[in-house]
């Protein structure tokens, strides 16, 4: 009996609790103990405010005893502070928010989706511009060096050798420089190519080996626009699929995030992970490395949930406190400003948390689907359609108990 009600403790404290929920309530609680010395013991002015000297004032056995009291209270209410974590994370991701709030706060995130498609559609021509270039290159520069053979070609109208490479030189690190801005980029790229033509047509042999090397750095520059633009329609469109759902876009960029996890898994294979999620889980093996990370993951995402929260918690309460006990301005003044800094903060990185948590639930489903079909005993399907209908037809019959045909696997 005692070795069962250890071994369910040692499950409850485990290392993903740890970190989700006892550090968090621990550095809070350890950051309030010291404010209180600090600011508000002497302030009080009772004998005993003190809560460091007055302990230390006890003997050895009351302090174990309070030591282990306080411990079993620190955990009790961290279990607590745990079964409130969904709640919070609900709030943050604007369920059950009024209409009338909701409406703008989706407004905004519609306008942010926007911009972001706007961008993919003006990097859309540059691909084909950019697949041209080499050919439109190749007939310029050739066009040059036929000139440059022609001896009745008036060379001196184009300029002096020196200049006219130092300027061929200069339009490509114009290129470069613009490389990060690639709409940018890609206009320079003409006026780059013009300037190589000239320094082509007025070749001479000494130079010769030069615009050689001015023709392969306009070929390498033309490469590194081109993956440019494939980098960053790439990372545009990873940022669309991971932050905002296909259908209606929740009022905060956490609830986006999450309904962006359901929206993608549910567009590709047909499968709701609101309802299959658990099962999934259930078939995923304890020395999964997928399984790992999204314990890890869900650990970290409740972490900052939580300090989110104590954030807000402990500027409210320690404002009040201060105020009331006429403390220091200045530390009235430092709690004000850090502690929303802090509660954005925590925010930011819970948004970051749900991302890589996403990830790993979405790699999760590609993986390790057709193991919860196996133990389903279910036929896999063959084709996309044919799983998208499987998996809608299985909700429909596990989930509300309507009559669905269900192709299974007696093999």
């Amino acid at each position: 009996m005692l070795t069962a009600t250890l071994d369910r403790l040692q499950n409850l404290l485990s290392q993903q609790f740890l970190v989700a929920y006892g550090l968090p309530s621990l550095l809070f609680a350890a950051l309030s103990l010291v404010l209180y010395e600090v600011a508000l013991a002497d302030r009080i002015g009772a004998e005993g405010a003190s809560l460091l000297a007055w302990y230390n004032a006890l003997d050895g056995v009351l302090q174990a005893a309070i030591g282990l009291l306080g411990t079993a209270i620190f955990v009790t209410l961290t279990f607590v502070l745990a079964l409130l974590v969904p709640l919070w994370r609900r709030l943050l991701e604007g369920r059950g928010l009024p209409d009338w709030i909701k409406a703008p706060l989706r407004a905004a995130h519609r306008d942010r989706l926007w911009e972001l498609q706007e961008r993919r559609r003006q990097l859309a021509p540059l691909k084909r511009q950019l697949e041209l270039f080499p050919k439109c290159s190749a007939r310029q520069i050739a066009e040059a060096r036929s000139k440059a053979k022609d001896h009745s070609e008036d060379r001196s109208k184009l300029g002096e050798p020196a200049t006219l490479l130092e300027r061929a030189q200069e339009s490509l690190r114009e290129v470069w420089a613009e490389s990060d801005l690639v709409q940018a980029a890609v206009v320079k790229l003409p006026s780059a190519l013009e300037a190589v033509c000239y320094a082509v047509t007025l070749n001479v042999s000494t130079r010769k080996t030069e615009t050689e090397k001015l023709i392969d750095r306009l070929n390498a520059t033309a490469e590194h626009v081109s993956n440019r633009r494939s980098a960053e329609d790439i990372a545009l469109a990873k940022q669309e699929v991971r932050e905002f759902p296909h259908e209606l876009l929740a009022p905060t960029r956490l609830g986006n995030v999450a309904d962006a996890i359901r929206s993608r898994v549910g567009h590709v294979y047909g499968m709701d992970t609101d309802y299959f999620w658990l099962h999934l889980e259930a078939v995923l093996k304890d020395d999964d490395s997928l399984k790992a990370q999204i314990l890890d993951g869900k650990a970290r995402l409740d972490a900052m949930l939580l300090l989110c929260f104590y954030s807000g918690l402990f500027t409210l309460g320690w404002l009040v406190l201060v105020w009331s006990y006429a403390a220091s301005l200045w530390l009235f003044l430092g709690i004000g400003l850090i502690g929303p800094v802090a509660m954005v903060m925590f925010y930011q990185l819970a948004i970051e948390s749900y991302l890589a948590l996403g990830d790993s639930m979405c790699s999760a489903v590609d993986l390790r689907r057709f193991d919860l079909l196996q133990a389903l005993k279910v036929v896999r399907p063959t084709d996309r359609d044919g799983e998208m209908q499987l998996w809608q037809n299985l909700q429909r019959s596990l989930a509300y108990g309507e009559p669905v045909d269900r192709p299974y696997d007696t093999t």
